[in-house]
């Protein structure tokens, strides 16, 4: 039962003769079992096939809509929702902007995914799985939220404690970080290319998820790709970076901003730039056209944004020796000349350096499509998990 119902799973009608033939088990066998899924109402008849010259063969589908799987990726500026059905197909996907922090980021969130899933009509008691994922030091064991400063989170916040209050209590539930999320979508986005990936993410803050034998490398203490706490060179050693880390501080969206203000303002040519009040994509894709054109100024800050990235990535590589480095974030939207000279000098300082490529998903959907199929993958288990219970409880009973 639980071989059958796992190869209808992803949502394609099939006839009873292809299960038979692709699980190599007994036409009678088959049918038997299909009866059983239909009076779970897990299977359904899903029409005619067509013929290959003998009786037309009728095709079964899983019914997706027993249950379902939802994703949440919560940033500081944007709130990112996905809820899926359990052939992994979209029941709803939401993208808005997201200010809160402290003690309202929950409710304000819920009210978002209550929202959502009222809209498509969603049954809350058929939640069988949650993921969400944050910027900061998560261990997913425990459901817990060490640090998110962008989030106003610090000292153990129980993010896991604070879902159980909105959701049935068999309902799984995972917390993640998000650039570990963002590297699980990477990896299954470009599976069976590579064995293991680094992702690198550079937007509001810096971070990189690290997968090794298909599995994500947490550490010890799940701070394994931390990056934005590496120092890039002696002079940077005795500075106090607070709960950042000297990296982050220097190649973070806001921090290249922050450099390139400073030095435009020295040189009376701050004007030339985007003003404040412009989104941060709109003002550093401003710096790169101009370090395009061979401004002085503007190309110096992306050479050296470029050796910062570099030298920790090349170190990094050193350490794990990868298949494939993936860089993405919003910095690096428009930014071709800032990833050009990060992947040049990490390919001419390794004696044989991994493949260095930009994501091959959208930078906006990276981190929760990540999260929600890691949900996904516990909604699925959970269903069949269920009928390998009922299955040997039956098989139990037939031999009493």
């Amino acid at each position: 039962m639980v071989a059958v119902l796992q190869l209808m799973m992803n949502g394609e009608p099939v006839s009873r003769a292809e299960i038979s033939r692709r699980l190599h088990i007994s036409p009678s066998t088959v049918g038997r079992v299909i009866a059983d899924l239909k009076n779970m109402r897990l299977v359904s008849e899903a029409g005619a096939g067509t013929s290959t010259g003998g009786r037309t063969p009728q095709l079964l589908v899983f019914e997706p809509r027993v249950g379902y799987a939802i994703g949440i990726d919560i940033s500081p500026s944007s709130l990112a929702v996905d809820i899926l059905d359990l052939a992994g197909r979209p029941v709803a996907v939401h993208r808005c902007s997201f200010s809160s922090s402290g003690d309202r980021v929950m409710d304000d969130v819920m009210g978002v995914v209550r929202g959502l899933a009222g809209l498509h009509q969603v049954d809350p008691e058929k939640i069988m799985a949650l993921g969400v994922a944050v910027p900061g030091v998560v261990d997913p064991a425990r459901g817990i939220v060490r640090l998110a400063p962008n989030l106003g989170w610090e000292n153990d916040y129980s993010l896991l404690g604070e879902l159980g209050r909105y959701f049935n209590p068999s309902t799984e539930i995972l917390v993640e970080n998000d650039v570990n999320a963002g590297a699980y979508a990477e990896y299954q986005e470009r599976k069976g290319d590579f064995n293991s990936l680094v992702f690198i993410r550079i937007d509001s803050g810096l971070g990189a998820g690290i997968i090794l034998n298909g599995e994500i490398w947490r550490g010890s203490r799940n701070l394994a790709g931390e990056i934005g706490f590496s120092v890039v060179g002696p002079q940077w050693l005795n500075r106090d970076y607070g709960k950042r880390g000297c990296l982050e501080c220097l190649c973070s969206g806001p921090d290249i901003l922050a450099r390139a203000e400073e030095a435009f303002g020295r040189h009376g040519r701050l004007s030339e730039l985007v003003p404040r009040q412009e989104t941060p994509e709109k003002r550093l894709a401003r710096l790169y056209s101009l370090a395009r054109q061979r401004d002085s100024l503007a190309l110096k800050i992306v050479e050296e944004t470029a050796q910062f990235l570099s030298i920790v990535i090349a170190n990094l590589a050193c350490v794990v020796d990868p298949d494939i480095i993936v860089l993405a974030g919003w910095v690096l939207e428009n930014g071709d000349i800032l990833f050009e000279r990060v992947r040049q000098d990490v390919h001419r300082i390794l004696l044989e350096p991994p493949a260095v490529e930009l994501t091959a998903v959208r930078n906006a959907d990276i981190v929760v499509r990540g999260v929600t199929s890691m949900a996904l993958e516990k909604a699925q288990k959970r269903l069949l998990r269920s009928l390998e219970t009922l299955s040997e409880a039956t098989r139990l009973t037939l031999r009493t």
